[in-house]
């Protein structure tokens, strides 16, 4: 009888603590959580970002949280990112990935992290599937389509494709494939074979940072597309 008692303490207690380690963690990580899903302050432009002609250099820097970036000009400055500056006043743009949002979202933002425009993850997709859109004032409705990048449905072990289409959503202006395990650029390719962009992760000072590099001048192709597919990149791969 006692070791029958006995037990029946420790399951109470047990149940007790289990019970107050979980308040504990949803304490800390529901208020986190409920910041993650807040949308920045709209409308503010980006169109600075938006074409990017040949010869660009855009840097982006990690910070805290996945998916989230400050974006640096650093044209001029080469491709070593030794040579970058990260200066304040060379920031263009921040991104920050909203993983609790529902759908979750991307968003591409200006220096003082006011939006504009925004990836929207599809939840139910075969594949990832990110819609584009921008918040503008000039129009009769409040958010436009920019694109929409396709993760291809293909399953291959050893690489990602990711698709990028312009504002009708059905016009695949280029490719991007991402191959594990192998540490080179990617390649922004259009589907005639011309290389519109580079982009490479870098570790530098301990903060993963990624150098996009537009390598032809197409003053009708979105850059905001391939700054967003940084951002999901890099959370897939982390």
């Amino acid at each position: 009888m006692a070791s029958s008692n006995s037990r029946f303490i420790i399951s109470i207690v047990g149940s007790l603590v289990g019970c107050c380690v979980a308040i504990i963690v949803l304490a800390i990580v529901l208020p986190i959580g409920i910041i993650n899903s807040l949308p920045p302050e709209y409308c503010y432009s980006t169109q600075h970002l938006k074409y990017l002609p040949a010869g660009s250099t855009i840097a982006l820097r990690k910070t805290y949280g996945l998916g989230r970036f400050e974006l640096f000009n650093e044209t001029g400055h080469g491709d070593k990112i030794e040579n970058f500056k990260f200066n304040a006043s060379s920031i263009v743009g921040t991104m920050k990935y909203r993983s609790w949002a529902i759908p979750y979202r991307i968003d591409l933002m200006n220096a003082e992290q006011k939006g504009s425009a925004e990836g929207r993850g599809a939840s139910f997709s075969i594949g990832q599937q990110v819609s584009l859109h921008e918040c503008r004032n000039d129009t009769t409705s409040e958010f436009t389509v920019l694109g929409r990048i396709s993760q291809t449905n293909v399953f291959e072990f050893w690489k990602r494709t990711y698709e990028v289409y312009d504002a009708t959503t059905t016009n695949k202006i280029a490719t991007v494939e991402d191959k594990f395990g192998i540490n080179e650029p990617f390649v922004a390719r259009t589907p005639e074979g011309v290389v519109v962009a580079e982009f490479q992760q870098i570790t530098w000072q301990l903060q993963e940072t990624w150098r996009l590099s537009v390598k032809y001048d197409m003053p009708n192709f979105d850059m905001r597309s391939l700054l967003i597919l940084v951002s999901v990149i890099s959370y897939n791969r982390n």
